[in-house]
């Protein structure tokens, strides 16, 4: 896992110079012949030359949010990351309640047990049930980036309970109701404005893997 820290209008371009850098130092290969591609579900991923000698199922997701962007990279995983801001809010005079709200469908019952379970005080019970909020909300994204999923996932059939808590959270996974014990999650906080998740799982989780350029070189 590596960050680096951006100004909002250069987080792109810091985004597609980490992507490049990574498949450089991992595996020496030419700089400028690094061609990085997406799956057609948008998922980047190296081309890589038929010669190379990188392991076959080598992966790596990209993510940027705030003034952070992180990579995560992956030979025996499928890996996704994403990274969240939990201070951001609604751009326009939009009350908790109703935030909440346009998201009812997006959570399972003990998800939102969790993200309102808040402290006392109004003013850092909102915080604390965003950041709790936010943090749901990135560990479901790096799922479905790590699958690499287009659109018409239902995040209802993805709920997370946490299982640690010391500085990074380990969290679980239960999918379409059943324990997915294949798949390892973490939620740690870069700073204190964000947080980054990352999700690994086995390579037959691939979504449409017939069809994925994920693994492909240029042969």
């Amino acid at each position: 896992m590596r960050f680096m820290f951006a100004k909002d209008q250069k987080l792109a371009l810091a985004s597609r110079l980490m992507q490049r850098q990574i498949v450089y130092e991992l595996f020496q290969v030419d700089y400028n012949s690094i061609e990085i591609q997406r799956t057609p579900e948008n998922k980047p991923y190296w081309k890589r030359p038929r010669a190379s000698t990188s392991p076959p199922l080598w992966n790596y997701n990209v993510s940027h949010h705030g003034t952070i962007v992180a990579i995560a990279s992956d030979s025996r995983a499928l890996v996704g990351v994403d990274v969240v801001r939990v201070t951001d809010r609604p751009h326009r005079k939009t009350s908790i309640e109703e935030f909440f709200r346009a998201f009812a469908g997006h959570f399972n019952p003990d998800e939102w047990k969790y993200i309102r379970d808040a402290a006392n005080n109004d003013l850092v019970e909102e915080d604390h049930q965003y950041a709790r909020f936010y943090r749901i909300w990135s560990l479901k994204e790096a799922f479905i980036k790590a699958i690499g999923i287009g659109l018409g996932f239902s995040l209802l059939r993805a709920e997370f309970v946490r299982v640690k808590s010391a500085g990074e959270d380990h969290w679980e996974l239960i999918l379409d109701g059943q324990p997915a014990n294949d798949w390892e999650f973490t939620c740690t906080e870069i700073n204190s404005t964000h947080f980054v998740s990352v999700a690994r799982g086995p390579f037959t989780a691939m979504w449409k893997p017939e069809t994925s350029s994920l693994f492909s070189d240029d042969g």
